[in-house]
């Protein structure tokens, strides 16, 4: 009766099946099972030395862990045997980067310190190939998530620190410690002391400093609209009179391109030394191009794959 059940099974929970118990694992190691499943998938028994399981599995193991179809390849990274067709359809998941190519993306390492990314790319597993160290890029893009997510950032414990405990600072003393407000000179009366109608002068002050400050931001922005505004009626003021002029002499009005554009307020141009700084390829752009020369444009030539050993 439970050999009759597990002929229903498939290779893989036959093997389950047969880690579960001993009296399971005996039921699932008979040798008609395995027979049965040998004759489907098209293997030799004459060819192979032991059991019909363990021709199975081994058939098994070499076999492309996404087509099923068997391959003398192995993905080095991940070490699982993998062809080159599934290779080359799931660039998201075998695709291969160098640590300088993957910083340079936008990705989730740029919410990691610099000592977290060291302890990610030292865990992880890596090929050496053409003097660089690559690394799974799907892989690391997933840590990396993990990471950013399950710890905090650095300096975030710094930046609340005083708030739960202690005094906190009135509205006039931050003011004041941030230079935002200047304290008022209080006189002195005849005994040495401060006036009360002073103090009250004084805080009035430091109040209305907070209120002018406040404000401050939203006049000057309005005062910059005002003057772009101005000088855009100047402008077309000068075009209408410049196309009334031509219209008395009978010459044809100038187009607008020949009016000379006014260079923007507080524009400099950058010296030559920042251009030829900026014209220069960066490191991972360097790292890249020599990477082209050995693998193609594209690196399309770039493989993880190695022969498996038996």
């Amino acid at each position: 009766m439970l050999n009759a059940m597990l002929s229903f099974l498939t290779p893989i929970q036959l093997a389950r099946a047969a880690a579960a118990c001993k009296t399971l694992r005996e039921a699932a190691s008979e040798e008609s099972l395995w027979i049965a499943h040998c004759v489907v998938a098209g293997l030799s028994l004459n060819e192979c030395a032991g059991t019909a399981r363990t021709c199975y599995v081994k058939e098994a193991r070499r076999r492309c862990c996404e087509c099923s179809r068997p391959t003398s390849y192995e993905f080095v990274p991940l070490r699982s045997r993998l062809c080159e067709t599934c290779e080359r359809a799931h660039p998201h998941k075998y695709g291969l980067a160098t640590r300088a190519q993957l910083m340079h993306e936008r990705s989730e390492l740029a919410w990691l310190s610099e000592r977290q990314r060291d302890d990610l790319f030292r865990q992880l597993p890596s090929l050496g190939l053409a003097g660089f160290e690559w690394f799974v890029r799907d892989q690391v893009l997933r840590l990396a998530e993990e990471w950013a997510v399950s710890s905090p950032a650095e300096g975030d414990d710094d930046s609340h620190e005083g708030l739960g405990g202690g005094e906190t600072d009135s509205s006039c003393d931050y003011a004041m410690n941030e230079r935002l407000c200047v304290p008022a000179v209080l006189p002195r009366d005849a005994a040495g002391g401060e006036g009360d109608g002073a103090g009250r002068d004084a805080k009035r002050g430091c109040g209305d400093t907070h209120a002018n400050g406040a404000s401050g931001g939203h006049a000057a922005a309005g005062d910059a609209r005002r003057v772009l505004q101005r000088d855009a009626q100047k402008e077309h003021k000068r075009r209408v009179k410049a196309a009334q002029r031509a219209k008395r002499h009978g010459v044809s009005a100038p187009s607008a391109s020949t009016y000379p554009r006014a260079a923007p307020q507080g524009s400099k141009r950058a010296p030559v030394r920042q251009h030829r700084r900026c014209a220069q390829p960066q490191a991972w752009e360097s790292q890249y191009r020599q990477l082209e020369e050995r693998f193609g444009v594209g690196l399309a030539g770039l493989s993880g794959l190695s022969l498996a050993s038996e």
